[in-house]
């Protein structure tokens, strides 16, 4: 495509919405990792721990 085609396509609605879709979709997944990890992490702290002898 040449600029002028390029341009037109990505100065319209539907392309603006599809990158703020992309931008959504990132920030999600940025989300679950770090949902994730902690969910990790208190999974590590709430681990059986061997009973103190008596």
């Amino acid at each position: 495509l040449d600029e002028d085609t390029t341009k037109a396509l990505t100065m319209t609605p539907n392309w603006a919405a599809y990158l703020e879709s992309r931008r959504a979709l990132e920030k999600t997944r940025a989300d679950i990792k770090k949902f994730a990890e902690v969910m990790k992490a208190l999974g590590e702290d709430e681990k059986p721990q061997a009973p103190e002898g008596r």
